[in-house]
């Protein structure tokens, strides 16, 4: 095989198809035979990936000689870094390996790329915990609704975490580039004897710059909030 670069995307499924061929460039009956897909790292060499081809030569059709492939799942992927790997096919013969790819330049190795440009990237959430300003007056924030540079998104969830609550949570919200400046409420959310974990969702908040929350208590308290956009 003598293209030896490929393309996939992170966290998604994606299938590569393989041709066998010999050195006049012929495919070969490989329908009898097992290959393993390794991918390595190509500053360690530590293999990251391991997954066996399917063979697609059924050893009577000259369409299909010499044709496997290998799916890798988004689950394979999407814990990997994005950027180059080394990958090798191997042949599996009993307890022995051997290495099957052999490109132009004679390398036993192709090139790999991941790449995460056609999902979106998630930005770690944010924890935010609340301080005590005045007698059972407590507060958190102000956190930014644009917390990554690129504008404001549509919709920004909340998950609170409470213990015995009992009292009124509020969230603020301002349109001020100043997050010092006037903020009004958004919503005001009234719980008795809360407990664990509740999460919020508000949508087409495009025009608010900073959020920030307000908690007055009877009783309990609430610990913390996560915040992702």
């Amino acid at each position: 095989m003598y293209h030896g670069y490929a393309t996939i995307a992170k966290g998604l499924k994606n299938t590569l198809k393989f041709v066998f061929l010999n050195g006049d460039q012929r495919p070969i009956d490989v329908s009898s035979k097992t290959f393993v897909f390794k991918v390595f790292d190509r500053y360690t060499n530590n293999e990251v990936l391991e997954e066996s081809l399917t063979i697609i030569d059924d050893g009577t059709n000259y369409n299909v000689r010499g044709l496997a492939s290998v799916t890798l799942s988004g689950i394979d992927t999407r814990n990997l870094t994005t950027g180059l790997y080394n990958y090798s096919i191997l042949e599996v013969d009993g307890a022995q390996l051997t290495a099957s790819y052999i490109d132009g330049s004679y390398s036993m190795s192709g090139n790999l790329e991941i790449t995460d440009g056609v999902v979106p990237k998630r930005i770690p959430s944010e924890q935010l915990t609340f301080t005590e300003t005045q007698n059972q007056l407590f507060t958190a924030g102000p956190i930014a609704a644009n917390r990554d540079g690129k504008g404001n998104n549509l919709l920004h969830t909340f998950q609170i975490y409470f213990t015995n609550f009992t009292g009124s949570l509020v969230i603020k919200g301002t349109m001020e580039n100043d997050p010092t400046l006037s903020y009004v409420n958004i919503q005001t959310l009234n719980y008795t004897n809360q407990n664990g974990t509740l999460s919020i969702n508000l949508t087409d908040m495009r025009n608010i710059n900073y959020f920030k929350f307000e908690y007055t208590r009877t009783s309990g308290s609430i610990d913390k909030i996560l915040f992702r956009s």
